[in-house]
């Protein structure tokens, strides 16, 4: 095909032929040019594949067993064997009742973490049956203006962070972030800190590049 020229017609055996004339516009929807389409997580690939306009949030989803684990009436495990052994007693069966979306949403983001970690998590994600949400919904409606917005507030935590010269941070940032609401700290910080008490093993996080780390939290709703 050209983008310019005149129409042609011609005959080859049976068929007849006509040369094309004209230009395809290309939309890229995702900003990391350098991964394959196979590698994206399936929820990201029919994102892009759609190229629609879309309401895009950040939503860290942590077991609610860790909470119990961590209560000021428990002592925290210190190792991952510890932690693995007393999520399985308090969650080990898989409820009769077809889970919940946001169940399935929280175990997947488990998954997302193992594999881009490539890692894995303290048990298996079906012993998982609630979780804590901490979700914030973005202004953008596309895929890389979603990853650039979350990105700004990314620099602009590490900025502040290293210039804070105080002792309450998170008091700090309640604060500055007063607008987006008292979690939304905790929010950013979990995305820089994409799995760190998730998984057996973070060595990896060092080399994911803040847009992955993005990925692994970014849903459309």
């Amino acid at each position: 095909m050209t983008g310019e020229g005149g129409v042609e017609q011609e005959t080859e055996v049976l068929y007849d032929k006509i040369n094309g004339i004209g230009t395809h516009e290309v939309v890229i929807e995702s900003p990391d040019h350098n991964t394959e389409l196979e590698l994206l997580s399936q929820r990201l690939i029919k994102d892009a594949a759609m190229g629609n306009e879309k309401k895009f949030r950040i939503a860290i989803r942590v077991p609610e067993i860790f909470y119990v684990l961590r209560n000021h009436e428990s002592l925290e495990p210190d190792s991952f064997i510890a932690e693995a052994e007393l999520i399985i007693k308090h969650q080990s069966e898989e409820p009769d009742e077809p889970i919940s979306v946001e169940v399935q949403l929280g175990r997947d983001q488990i998954d997302n973490i193992c594999r881009v970690l490539q890692s894995e998590f303290t048990t298996e994600t079906k012993n998982i049956t609630s979780f804590k949400s901490y979700v914030h919904n973005l202004d953008s409606n596309t895929l890389k203006m979603a990853i650039q917005e979350v990105e700004n507030f990314l620099q602009e935590m590490r900025d502040l962070e290293q210039d804070y010269k105080g002792d309450n941070i998170y008091k700090f940032f309640q604060e500055h972030w007063a607008q987006y609401g008292e979690d939304f700290y905790f929010i950013v910080k979990s995305i820089d800190l994409a799995g760190i008490r998730v998984v057996r093993d973070s060595s990896l996080l060092e080399q994911l590049s803040d847009g992955q780390k993005i990925e692994i939290y970014l849903e459309v709703h």
